[in-house]
């Protein structure tokens, strides 16, 4: 037999399964934590990592992709050259390292205490042929959205390949980072502060190679301040944007609610100990109820009729008090 990961305790023993191990713990009961809490975390943002970096690329061929259908299979590019050396180092990098270093589905006490959501991570249920498919289909579907839907739009405006190719590119940008941001459960200011950043720097860059001449590519000059004067290219960036976003809002309610996973029911309940423990306007005031048991009937020793309990066993059974729950 062979173990995927190594995880050594180092003791007395000396330290050679620690030298030889992926993982060192100092006692054996740490590997509790090392498997249901940071083993399941770091599957989990693996498993993210790997299907979104597949999700962009696949997202952003396709989209030139079926381009190429309306062009009679010239060969003729409709993205900016900076666009697309830029789109894996600047504008889709930072948010996918944040969701792959920091995203917990859960917190840290619940995932210790529900030992079967460590299942998934044997059933590959976070990255599998079924899933892989998935968000291939998925990116296909995009694709065809922001390619199809802006031809169609900007048609009647007369606009260049370059513009075209600029207002695919801008939703080729949002939805990726939508995308992202759907799929990640850990929400902060800094992740707030690089999303905004991530799409912003494609405005920003655009509009500096519109109104700055570089020698190298003078091909964007003008080009993107030209497209902003253009009334149809907020139509299609708001158009397309709901249709992404409503996508992405559906697919999550329909399987929350139909199809729910066990960390899907967690989720719901911390969030509704949460806003019942703040009880504000609108919050659920949801306190635990704490269950007695019930006192049980002594059997006779003919098996006929229970027997009736003394006064004195009955209460002391009821003012004794409950065992406290385990850590």
């Amino acid at each position: 037999q062979e173990a995927h990961v190594g995880v050594g305790i180092s003791g007395q023993e000396g330290m050679q399964a620690v030298n030889a191990s992926d993982y060192a713990i100092g006692q054996f009961r740490f590997l509790r934590n090392l498997m249901l809490v940071h083993g399941r975390w770091n599957y989990r943002r693996t498993s993210k990592l790997a299907l979104y970096i597949l999700h962009k690329n696949i997202l952003m061929c396709l989209g030139q992709f079926f381009y190429l259908f309306y062009t009679g299979m010239s060969g003729q590019k409709s993205y900016a050259e900076y666009g697309v050396l830029l789109f894996a180092i600047v504008y889709t990098c930072i948010p996918v390292l944040l969701v792959g270093v920091y995203d917990k589905d859960l917190d840290y006490q619940r995932s210790f205490n529900t030992p079967v959501l460590y299942m998934g991570g044997l059933r590959s249920d976070g990255f599998n042929t079924v899933v892989l498919w998935q968000w291939v289909l998925s990116a296909a579907l995009e694709a065809l959205t922001i390619c199809l839907l802006p031809l169609y739009m900007l048609a009647s405006s007369a606009v260049t390949i370059l513009e075209f190719g600029l207002t695919t590119f801008s939703l080729l940008i949002l939805g990726s980072n939508v995308k992202m941001a759907f799929n990640q459960y850990t929400f902060n200011l800094v992740h707030g502060f690089v999303y905004v950043a991530s799409v912003l720097s494609w405005f920003a860059t655009s509009y500096g190679f519109a109104v700055v001449l570089v020698p190298v590519d003078t091909a964007p000059y003008a080009v993107f301040t030209t497209l902003l004067s253009n009334p149809s290219y907020y139509l299609a960036m708001i158009l397309c944007g709901v249709i992404l976003l409503l996508r992405e809002m559906l697919l999550k309610a329909y399987v929350r609610w139909f199809r729910p996973r066990p960390y899907h029911i967690l989720q719901e309940m911390a969030y509704l100990e949460r806003t019942g423990r703040k009880g504000g306007k609108g919050g659920s005031k949801v306190q635990p109820k704490t269950m007695t048991p019930e006192p049980t009937p002594l059997a006779s020793t003919a098996g006929t009729s229970p027997m009736k309990e003394p006064e004195g066993l009955r209460a002391a059974r009821a003012t004794r008090p409950m065992p406290a729950a385990p850590p």
